[in-house]
């Protein structure tokens, strides 16, 4: 059987993906068309075969085929396509710079999309193309000019020696002179230009650059995704199947040279595999910059990305509908359901007016099948600023635990809205309070977080003791548990009700219970 991302749905990720396309929307209008803030960087995290790819594809379908936007003057709602360019990073590993190769992949696909409406976008096609080579002749350098000035001269000294009376033999000094400086700007300019369109063409521009070339790069790129006219996507997968050197080298020109531009990126990577890499790389700085609760490499991915998706388990539900997909049985016992059953299902949910009636409509269904069937359409169909709205409001109540920092509190509402779609995607059944601490948890603390994850029979005996064995295995973890805000992410009162991170909590995110 194959090992390339499927297209078949499984495990429920086509509406997952969906949900994730509109809140990304959301986002590029707030933070990158409107704010103006540059680039966003979003990660998908998983290990390897867990379904990345799969995502991936299924996220660049529900981007590409548009995000409906209402217009708030008259309430009309158009779809709103986006242009995604994908970049492996890993077939690209041996092509350097990275940058330059993923610049040509970006610029491709924009080309690819716009000539999709050819007519509609002739003129922009034209201006993109024009204003890309226009840059490649003479990136910034005054190379393309003296290969002009020096023809002139040349031309001029060749046609004085033929006019003139003394001869054309008296003047062959002026004339080499002229003719050497033509050949010499030409070579310098075909050295230094993007012409050429090659690796060896684009490092000599670095090298051979007077000023700053990574400034003139990232201009550049920033006028190219205005002139695409679209809202412009870039995924890159794979990145943790490279080596530290090139996945550095990738992210780190990610955020100098195209950071400016209004882009949103989606990097699908091993989380563990990137904080490795940076961990390797500054070593000698770790002991300044990591934490007790948090390792350097991961300070490192908090800087780079403002939101990481988990994949999460696969529910029992969804195991088995994946073995009966993968080896071809078909349960004869169970009624199949009927394109007419999903449409009632889908007219349904749309009708409904808020979340929470759209919600409530999943347990109408009798049998599993149809519940996850609806489950499906309402994740897909729920309105991203609803969810937003009541989210903030019920984090009032958490306020004294999140760190006052507005980079995590913006990154605290995206990890909590997704964990809370993939919840009820999967049916959990977990307290909406719970996954809250749970993300703050995570967020500020993720090595305390990991350790519980992978021992979760020791919460209970761990907090409720001092546990002198935890002391002498672990005094860095030790020590954090004493400390009464990271005891609180574990049991805390919201409105009359203790809220627990407990072993049935961590069982029933594993889909153990």
């Amino acid at each position: 059987m194959s090992d390339y991302p499927s297209k078949d749905d499984s495990l429920s990720r086509k509406s997952l993906a969906q949900y994730l396309a509109k809140r990304l929307h959301l986002i590029y209008e707030r933070d990158v068309r409107q704010a103006a803030y540059g680039s966003f960087f979003m990660m998908v995290d998983g290990a390897w075969g867990s379904g990345k790819s799969t995502l991936l594809g299924f996220i660049e379908d529900a981007l590409e085929e548009g995000i409906a936007v209402e217009n708030p003057q008259d309430h009309t709602v158009k779809q709103e396509k986006w242009i995604v360019a994908n970049f492996n990073a890993w077939e690209n590993q041996r092509l350097d710079p990275p940058w330059w190769f993923l610049m040509k992949g970006v610029y491709s696909e924009i080309i690819v999309n716009l000539k999709k409406d050819k007519p509609k976008n002739r003129w922009r096609i034209c201006r993109f193309i024009f204003n890309e080579y226009k840059w490649r002749l003479n990136t910034g350098t005054n190379n393309l000019p003296a290969v002009g000035i020096t023809l002139i001269l040349f031309i001029a000294a060749l046609y004085w020696g033929v006019n003139n009376k003394k001869g054309f033999e008296h003047l062959w000094v002026p004339e080499t002179a002229t003719f050497i400086g033509f050949l010499w700007s030409l070579t310098k300019f075909f050295r230094t230009s993007l012409v050429p369109g090659s690796a060896k063409a684009a490092q000599t521009f670095i090298e051979e650059f007077g000023k700053d070339p990574m400034q003139v790069l990232a201009a550049h790129f920033k006028k190219q995704i205005e002139i695409a006219g679209k809202p412009v996507a870039i995924f890159i997968d794979d990145l943790d199947r490279c080596n530290k050197d090139y996945g550095i080298k990738l992210l780190e020109g990610l955020q100098t040279i195209f950071r400016k531009a209004p882009v949103i990126y989606l990097i699908a990577a091993d989380k563990r595999w990137l904080s490795t890499m940076f961990e390797k790389q500054y070593d000698i700085y770790s002991p300044a910059i990591a934490k007790p609760s948090k390792s350097f490499g991961l300070i490192f991915l908090d800087k780079i990305f403002q939101w990481i998706v988990e994949l999460p388990d696969i529910s029992v539900f969804q195991k088995r509908t994946y073995w009966n997909y993968l080896l071809d049985i078909k349960d004869s016992d169970k009624p199949k359901i009927t394109k007419e059953e999903i449409q009632t299902i889908k007219r349904d949910v749309k009708s409904a007016p808020t979340n929470t009636a759209k919600i409530k409509l999943a347990d109408t269904s009798q049998s599993e099948e149809k519940q996850q069937i609806a489950r499906e359409v309402i994740v897909s169909s729920l309105s991203i600023k609803e969810e937003e709205k009541k989210l903030k409001h019920k984090l009032q109540n958490f306020i004294d635990l999140v760190e006052p920092n507005p980079r995590a509190m913006k990154r605290l509402i995206n990890d909590i809205s997704t964990l809370q779609a993939m919840n009820f995607l999967y049916k959990q059944g977990v307290n909406e309070n719970q996954l809250i601490l749970w993300c703050i948890l995570k967020l500020q603390h993720p090595i305390v977080a990991e350790f519980f994850w992978n021992n979760a029979n020791d919460i209970e005996e761990i907090l409720s003791s001092q546990d002198d064995q935890l002391a002498t295995k672990n005094p860095d973890l030790y020590q954090i548990l004493q400390k009464t805000d990271v005891r609180k992410l574990f049991t805390f009162p919201v409105n009359g009700e203790t809220v627990k991170l407990d072993m049935d909590f961590i069982e029933r995110m594993k889909f153990n219970k």
